[in-house]
């Protein structure tokens, strides 16, 4: 059951009964049918959020919540969002029977972007930038169109975004692995990538040793 946090709080009343007693009746029927079911069920809505009696009933709750799984939003996994770019785009490809790439400038911004709307709004995302692309490579005129639906990849500040609170010194740790990360990127060396981040290359070898900042070109 997808969403199952946006069920009628009259039609939760009737699940419940559903699962406790493991048995159904057809609408207009009037024979009763066993069940022996295992119920999978997901929403996006936050634990305090579905145990408030006012939208969600606790003891329905407590009836689906037997093993829960927390799956991170994208933003807080960023090493999925380029294998699922490529998986989409190779998808899409094949159902509109194109050859569509993406070029590199476009890549990171979409890596940098924080998809409120998740996997969903990714995978849509790439089949409208397929659809709106010619041939070849998206282009500029393809972001534009995007940005249009509500999609900010233009936004040069999305690569630092703050996602949960925490202590100053790592904050200050993970801006200097973002920037490290995003200059090296565009440079290609040790030497270059410190010399833009106006930093010494022993400073800056010093600091991806510590941090073990994975880098590449």
């Amino acid at each position: 059951m997808d969403e199952v946090g946006e069920l009628p709080f009259q039609m939760q009343s009737k699940f419940l009964r559903v699962l406790q007693e493991k048995q159904v009746m057809r609408v207009g029927g009037n024979k009763i049918i066993p069940i022996n079911v295992r119920i999978m069920s997901s929403t996006n809505l936050s634990r305090e959020q579905l145990i408030d009696n006012q939208k969600f009933r606790q003891d329905l709750f407590y009836r689906l919540s037997v093993i829960p799984i927390h799956i991170p939003p994208l933003r807080e996994r960023r090493d999925d969002i380029i294998p699922l770019i490529h998986f989409f785009l190779n998808y899409f490809n094949k159902q509109h029977d194109s050859d569509i790439r993406i070029p590199k400038n476009l890549m990171m911004r979409l890596y940098n972007y924080d998809w409120p709307g998740n996997v969903r709004e990714l995978k849509n995302v790439m089949e409208r930038l397929i659809i709106l692309s010619e041939a070849g490579e998206v282009n500029e005129s393809n972001y534009d169109l995007v940005n249009q639906f509500g999609m900010d990849v233009n936004n040069t500040n999305a690569e630092i975004s703050i996602t949960k609170l925490m202590p100053l010194k790592e904050a200050i740790s993970k801006t200097e692995e973002i920037m490290i990360r995003k200059a090296y990127k565009e440079q290609g060396s040790i030497v270059k990538t410190a010399e833009l981040l106006k930093v010494d290359p022993s400073t800056l070898h010093r600091k991806i040793k510590k941090n073990h900042i994975k880098i590449n070109p």
